[in-house]
Order: C-alpha cells, then structure tokens, then sequence
C-alpha cells in the first residue's frame, strides 16, 4: 500500500501503456441503485451516473477460458507476484467535514442502500472476540484473498475482500489494483490465500466498477472500487467463504481489524488498530500496523470484527493519499467509506 520508488512506478507505468493500451476496456456511464437490507438485485445501471464499468468477458460462457486464466496462477507463480502498490497523483483529496459529502457532479450517484448491508452472519456488535492491538501473521480468513493480475511478463498482487450483497459475488479493492492508465487485465481472486494455496478456488472477473473521478483524474477520494465475479461450478464466491457487512458515515475514530497481504508474505497479516482522521484530508484516516508494506492496497477496515466468525463490517479501504501510505510500512491511511462508494458497489450489483 506503499509508495514504490520512482524506478518502478515508471516502469510499471510504462508496462501498462504499452501491455494493455490495445486491450482498453471500454467504461459505461452507470449509476446505482437504492435497496433495503443488501445491494439490490441486478436491474441495469440507467439510474447511475460517475460510475464506470470495466467489462472483462461479457457474454464469454466457454469453460476453457476461464480455466485457462485460472491455470496460470500455479503455486510458483502467486508465490512470485509483486506487491501492488503506487503514489495517487492525481488532484488533492477534498477538506473539510466528512459528515457532509461535498457536492461533486462527477461523483458516483444514484439509488442507494442508505442503511448498507449486514454480515452474512449475524456478527456481535460490540467488538466481542477481538484481538489485543498490533499485527500478527495469520493462515488466512476465508472472505479475504489475494487479487492477482499480470502486466507483461511480471506478476502482481493486491488485497480484495468478500462482502455481502445481493448478487453474492462481489469483492473490494482499491481503485489503483483495478485501473492504471488503463485496466489491468484478467484479475484472478484466490480467497484465504496461503503459502501458494488456493483452498476455496480460483475466481475470474466478469466486469470491474470504478469511479469516473479515478479512471479520468485518480482523485484519491475515489480511490476504490468493486469486482463481479464469475459462478464457479454453478455457485457463487459468496456462497463459498461467506461475507462481511458494510456500511457508510463512519467517523475518524474506529477500532478496526484488518487483514491483508504485505510485502512478499506467503501467508497473509493481521492487524487490530485504531484509526484518527490523516491530517488536512477528508475522507482519509490513518492508523498503525506493523509491517503494511506494498500489497496491502485494498484491504478493508472492519469494525466489529468477531474471531469466531473471521468477519466484521466494512467502513473503510486501503488506498488514497500516496496510495494509502508514506514509504513508512508501520503506518497506513484508508478511504473511509460514503454515499458515493455505495453509489458504486450498488451499481455493481445492479449491472453485473
């Protein structure tokens, strides 16, 4: 979630102008739709707007393809991705309340769970079960993976997490793990990744939803976005590993549990800490956690994580300003979730 030095961030950029310029999804103008209790069941993207839709392989129902991409992440390979991770440079992050979100025309916007969605499972609501703070290595938690993707000949890895809607197969990451310049192509989510391990399968994406204001500026208040996952032998991710809940309006002071994929780790990392608002930003709070290096870039925030269950509520995502750090592995910042990151996901329900 760290700022990679400049060498490499040209170098990545350079790899994704001339890998996936020809293979540049086309985004669809889309807006998102309002619900009670989960996202809303798909019914199209006309009430959206600020929304942008990365489609992968609409109408591609052949097997073989997906099998094929999913063949490419052996053991070795996920082993040896990178870290994902690079600076925001687009516009500042707005200031001011984050109470009120400032009007923006650009902005995702359209009907919306103004409640969010709840865990899967029912969760305890006062922290009950949550560990001391501080990091600690973990074999894995079934609704968090690792986001693989490759540029060129070089493999890369970011964080995405499971959480609850209505279509029951959509993951969260940041919005620089999904586009850069241009889509990164044919991502492939390995949920509860360890040690080169797939234990729940290997799933590839239908199609992408990010904010207009990333793909066109990389405004790192919309530094966020959603993955529809394709069926996998006739189920769906969520069906498999579960979900956490989500919501929006949290404040600058939460007590959060995270669990991510750093550095070259084999096994992911996790982390109990308490969050402050980042200074002169927003919509962007910070906190502590031992070892977030480069990888981390979409791990969610929890709040009222249960270690019976390995799920919480989501308020937050890694990434925004720096890419969601400073070059200082020990302290992170996130994008805390509002009614323009439900706008989105909602969208992505909608429009599948």
């Amino acid at each position: 979630m760290h700022v990679h030095d400049s060498v490499r961030r040209s170098a990545l950029a350079g790899a994704v102008a001339l890998v996936l310029a020809a293979a540049m999804a086309a985004p669809a103008s889309a807006a998102m739709p309002r619900q009670s209790g989960n996202a809303a069941a798909p019914t199209g993207l006309a009430d959206y707007t600020g929304v942008e839709r990365l489609a992968d392989s609409d109408g591609d129902t052949d097997p073989s393809t997906d099998q094929a991409a999913e063949d490419v992440w052996t053991p070795e390979a996920m082993q040896a991705a990178r870290p994902m991770d690079r600076a925001t440079d687009g516009p500042a992050p707005s200031s001011g309340e984050a109470e009120t979100v400032p009007p923006d025309p650009d902005g995702p916007s359209g009907p919306i769970d103004e409640a969010g969605a709840e865990p899967a499972d029912s969760l305890p609501q006062d922290g009950t079960g949550m560990s001391p703070r501080g990091s600690w290595p973990s074999n894995g938690v079934p609704t968090v993976g690792a986001l693989f993707f490759k540029v060129g000949p070089v493999n890369w890895r970011c964080t995405g997490t499971v959480i609850n809607t209505g279509s029951r197969n959509i993951i969260a990451t940041a919005g620089h793990c999904i586009f850069m310049y241009a889509p990164f192509p044919n991502p492939v989510f390995v949920p509860g990744y360890h040690d080169g391990q797939a234990p729940y399968g290997k799933w590839t994406v239908k199609s992408r939803y990010i904010a207009t204001q990333w793909r066109k500026n990389r405004n790192p208040d919309y530094d966020y976005g959603f993955l529809v996952l394709k069926d996998q032998r006739g189920r769906r991710v969520q069906d498999v590993v579960g979900a956490n809940g989500w919501r929006t309006g949290a404040g600058y002071f939460n007590y959060s549990e995270l669990t991510a994929y750093p550095g070259n780790r084999s096994t992911s990392l996790q982390c109990i800490t308490s969050t402050h608002r980042l200074r002169n930003y927003t919509w962007h709070v910070e906190f502590p956690c031992d070892g977030f290096a480069n990888g981390v870039s979409g791990t969610l925030l929890m709040e009222n994580y249960s270690n019976d269950t390995q799920r919480g509520v989501a308020i937050a995502s890694i990434g925004g300003v720096n890419g969601g750090g400073d070059g200082n592995d020990n302290v992170s910042s996130a994008v805390l979730w509002n009614s323009r990151t439900a706008a989105l996901l909602n969208a992505a329900v909608r429009g599948q």
